[in-house]
């Protein structure tokens, strides 16, 4: 229950895309995710610690939460803000997430490496008219995706994270 007292204070600075605060020893780039986990995902990069926070936009047990809607994901928005966190090799050394453990830069390379050319298949494959049972089947988990396995998920439940995405991406493209 919330107190009598409270006070809610409106924010004093606001921004739609990316916001730099210079802290003097410490900079903090904050980059609007776009719809992720929520309306409002932020996440906040601070090079010279090599850290990034991400909140709850990835997890290790599920990359991205499949189900969320169409309009509330926009994968290429999310692959634009990786490549911006990731554009400096030495400023992202650790993720921070904000249930389960932290992801290596890495890591973060490979998701934002499967996101790109998951991606970019679902949109040839539309250019290139084929349903979604043969996008499924050329963007097969096995064939191109094998590397990625670093999810804390079964094989199956990787392959039903996998197509799900598929599923999302196609509906979205």
């Amino acid at each position: 229950m919330l107190s009598e007292n409270l006070i809610v204070t409106e924010p004093t600075m606001t921004f739609s895309d990316r916001l730099t605060l210079d802290l003097g020893d410490l900079t903090l780039s904050l980059v609007y995710f776009g719809s992720a986990h929520s309306e409002s995902d932020i996440i906040v990069h601070l090079p010279e610690e090599g850290l990034l926070i991400t909140g709850d936009i990835f997890r290790r047990s599920r990359p991205i939460n499949l189900s969320y809607t169409v309009e509330r994901v926009d994968v290429s928005r999310w692959i634009t803000a990786l490549n911006f966190v990731l554009d400096d090799e030495n400023s992202v050394r650790q993720v921070l997430l904000n249930w389960e453990v932290m992801m290596t830069r890495a890591e973060l390379v490979l998701l934002r490496d499967y996101l790109s050319e998951l991606w970019e298949g679902v949109v040839a494959a539309k250019e290139e008219g084929l349903e979604l049972d043969a996008a499924l089947e050329s963007l097969s988990l096995a064939d191109r995706f094998s590397c990625f396995r670093w999810f804390d998920l079964s094989i199956d439940g990787l392959r039903s994270f996998h197509t799900g995405l598929i599923q999302l991406l196609w509906r979205q493209e």
